[in-house]
C-alpha cells in the first residue's frame, strides 16, 4: 500500500489532471487507487519467477476484478495469460481460457508436472556441463602429464618455475608448447 500511495504523490506532483482529479473528486481517488493497484499486479505477472508466485498473483488479480462489471477485463486477461504461458512454459498444449478461474484451476492442475519437467531438464543441462567441464580438466591434466614427461625426457629435471608454467597455462598453451618441444634447443627456448 505504501507503493501505491507513493506512486499517486509522484502522480500528483508531475500531472495537474491527476492533482485535480484527487483534489475535486474525492471519489477518483478508489478508482485511481485500483487502477495503479491492477498495474502493479499486471507487471507483476510478468515478472513471475517462481509457480507459487504466478499463482499468488493470479489470485490477487482475481480478488481485484471478481465484481461482474470486470468480466472482460476478467476474459481478456485470461487469453492473455494463455498466451503468456504458452511462451513462458514452452508448451503449445495449453488451450485459449475465457476466465481467470480457468487459468487458475489449470495452474493448479499441471504446476506439479511441470515443475518435475523443469527439474529433469535442469538436471540434464548441469549433467552436460559438468561433462563438458570434467572433460575440459581431463583433458588439460593429460597434456600437462604428457608435456612434463616430454620435458623431462628432454631437457632432464624440470625446474619448479617451469612446472609451474605448464600447470598455471590452459589447454590450447599446453598443446602449442607440446608441439614445439620438437624443435626447441632449450626449456627457456619452449617456454617463451
Amino acid at each position: 500500500m505504501n507503493t501505491v500511495r507513493r506512486i499517486r504523490r509522484q502522480a500528483i506532483r508531475h500531472d495537474p489532471k491527476v492533482y485535480l482529479a484527487f483534489c475535486y473528486r474525492e471519489n477518483a481517488l478508489p478508482l485511481i487507487d485500483f487502477f495503479i493497484q491492477f498495474v502493479f499486479t499486471f507487471m507483476s505477472l510478468q515478472q513471475c519467477a517462481t509457480s507459487d508466485d504466478l499463482q499468488n498473483q493470479l489470485q490477487l488479480l482475481q480478488q481485484q476484478l471478481k465484481a461482474a462489471r470486470y468480466q472482460p477485463i476478467r476474459r481478456s486477461f485470461a487469453i492473455w495469460l494463455s498466451r503468456l504461458l504458452r511462451v513462458k512454459f514452452k508448451t503449445e498444449s495449453i488451450p485459449e481460457y475465457q476466465e481467470l478461474t480457468e487459468v487458475n484451476a489449470m495452474l493448479a492442475e499441471r504446476l506439479t508436472d511441470w515443475t518435475l519437467q523443469w527439474k529433469k531438464e535442469g538436471e540434464e543441462i548441469g549433467e552436460k556441463r559438468g561433462e563438458k567441464r570434467g572433460e575440459k580438466i581431463g583433458q588439460k591434466k593429460e597434456a600437462l602429464r604428457l608435456l612434463i614427461r616430454l620435458s623431462q625426457l628432454k631437457y632432464g629435471e624440470l625446474p619448479d618455475w617451469a612446472v609451474q608454467n605448464m600447470e598455471q597455462a590452459d589447454l590450447q598453451q599446453l598443446e602449442n608448447w607440446a608441439e614445439r618441444i620438437l624443435t626447441a634447443e632449450s626449456l627457456e627456448a619452449l617456454m617463451t
